[in-house]
């Protein structure tokens, strides 16, 4: 922070970093047992319900209201065009980057679920994720929630047949989308459109930044005030104040040692779902290692178009999530190494 372009927004950012890394210790120190852990589970459930349902009530109840408290908390209920759902979100894309981590879980707790009614009610609940998802109109989400579903592969074991259906269902869904999520989609290929020309240019600027403070960064929560200085000719309709990256957003402002930590904790965190899968004893939790899988590769694609990590909102879900994932591993090498005790004394602990 000492090094920092403007120290007093650094410190607001500091602030804000120490509640993410503070949120991921409590989870991973206070999520040990099977009953804590359904309990955090049922709790990030009941919310995600909570949410959703207020983002159906705002796609069908039109209120002229837009409230915007800070990077924590925004309502939007107004009219707009396209209806982009937003619930308490920040922004829509926010909404949907939470959602697809969501509904990931959810499709790993159903391919685990051996009972018709646990999968009835999971497939229900993941309907309600991809009905908010689609209409948040989010195309970071959508490419970031379809590579997730393909990120299945290794663990699916008719991989042809996965992969014509996921073909075929991504093909009815684009026939069939209203005209404005195909407009949406549209704009995802077409280079012409200023989903790519604004995200090239602030790529550019993002470069040019990383040159002049390669080691240091320009300090944390400065890149919508240094940004300007760097911003290339207008290619788009209007004017970036931070990279749409999180990998360049992180190497402008903390440095390349930063970029590569994050890259390293992202590596890290699928690596250890893998293990988790593969190790796991129980279903349900080789269900929800499957769901971080997916969950932290979407993730990973997703912010290539945008930086959630710095809405306080997203910021505090993926390192929840994180420390989440530690815990259930954590738990899976406990049971393995129970299972692995000589029987007299399994048969004394229990």
């Amino acid at each position: 922070m000492i090094l920092s372009t403007n120290m007093v927004l650094s410190f607001q950012g500091i602030v804000l970093f120490s509640a993410y890394f503070l949120t991921y210790f409590l989870v991973v120190n206070n999520t040990r047992t099977r009953r804590q852990l359904e309990r955090v589970l049922s709790i990030l459930l009941l919310s995600f319900v909570l949410v959703s349902a207020f983002g159906v009530f705002q796609f069908f109840v039109d209120i002229p209201l837009t409230y915007k408290f800070n990077r924590f908390v925004m309502v939007n209920l107004a009219k707009m065009d396209g209806r982009r759902l937003v619930s308490t979100m920040y922004s829509a894309n926010i909404f949907g980057e939470y959602l697809a981590f969501i509904i990931a879980l959810l499709v790993g707790l159903f391919m685990a679920d051996e009972s018709s009614g646990g999968k009835i009610k999971k497939g229900l609940l993941g309907g309600l994720g991809l009905f908010c998802l689609v209409f948040s109109y989010s195309r970071g989400a959508y490419i970031g929630f379809s590579i997730s579903i393909l990120s299945l592969i290794p663990f699916i074991r008719r991989k042809r047949l996965f992969v014509g259906l996921f073909i075929v269902a991504t093909v009815a869904f684009v026939l069939i989308s209203p005209p404005a999520v195909k407009g949406r989609l549209k704009e995802i290929i077409d280079l012409e459109q200023t989903f790519s020309k604004e995200r090239l240019q602030s790529y550019q600027s993002a470069f040019a930044m990383v040159g002049d403070y390669p080691f240091t960064g320009i300090g944390i929560y400065t890149t919508d005030v240094v940004y300007r200085k760097y911003t290339l000719h207008h290619l788009g309709q209007r004017s970036f104040d931070y990279i749409h990256n999180i990998y360049f957003e992180v190497a402008v402002e903390m440095g390349l040692m930063s970029i590569t930590a994050l890259i390293l904790t992202l590596v890290v965190a699928l690596k250890e779902c893998w293990k988790g899968v593969l190790r796991a004893t129980d279903n349900r939790l080789r269900g929800l290692m499957v769901g971080f899988w997916m969950g932290f590769v979407g993730f990973a694609v997703h912010q290539m178009f945008d930086a959630g990590l710095y809405v306080g909102q997203m910021g505090l879900f993926f390192w929840l999530m994180l420390g989440l994932m530690v815990s259930v591993g954590r738990i899976i090498s406990s049971e393995v190494e129970y299972l692995k005790k000589p029987g007299e004394v399994k048969a004394v602990l229990t």
